[in-house]
């Protein structure tokens, strides 16, 4: 398949389900379109077959109900309408580099936090205390500091793994020294490295 505003534009479409330093515990081949007749989005259904990822509000909330600690990055529309009481991406921007709001409704913790761009978090488990601070790269400047929930932090770390890469990261790189070969289709018997 294609996948457009990747480095490496060709290829299959994998999910996994890694540790931090790479190991990976699930993989998933995107197959296609499920014919199945399924009402859940894709999301859904690929996050309750790895069972500890979680990609919506009321994922978030089924993983805390089975005890499941998660954290993971949210789309807006899928805060389980607390993106009407947030403020406004546009808003967001508007403030400083560091600044943040956020939501909970006791089960599920919502952070919209702005950095480079403004990013969308949910928690099971963790909340934006204690605030830290965070070195930032600004043209111009020498390096400034900005504030940086907890949640964040700890998402950053978690998905920091091995010099600072995430789980899937790690693997890929791992992966990469096993660069496989695949054989030209005019079986003229030359092989081409897929990446």
């Amino acid at each position: 398949m294609s996948i457009w505003g990747k480095p490496i534009r060709f290829g299959f479409k994998l999910w996994s389900l890694c540790a931090a330093n790479g190991y990976p515990y699930h993989l998933q081949i995107y197959t296609g379109r499920d014919t199945r007749g399924s009402s859940e989005p894709l999301g859904t259904r690929v996050v309750k077959s790895m069972v500890n990822m979680i990609s919506s509000h009321s994922q978030a909330t089924e993983l805390k109900e089975m005890k499941v600690k998660a954290t993971v990055t949210i789309r807006q529309f899928r805060t389980g309408g607390l993106h009407k009481v947030f403020k406004s991406d546009k808003e967001m921007k508007k403030q400083c580099r560091g600044s943040f709001d956020y939501r909970s409704d006791g089960r599920v913790f919502i952070l919209k936090w702005h950095d480079n761009a403004v990013v969308n978090l949910a928690s099971n488990f963790e909340t934006q205390l204690p605030v830290r601070k965070a070195s930032r790269r600004v043209k111009g400047k020498s390096d400034t500091y900005v504030d940086q929930p907890n949640l964040m932090k700890s998402y950053n770390e978690s998905m920091g793994g091995v010099e600072s890469m995430g789980g899937v990261d790690v693997m890929d790189r791992l992966l990469g020294s096993y660069r496989p070969l695949i054989r030209e289709k005019n079986g003229g018997g030359h092989y081409l490295p897929t990446r």
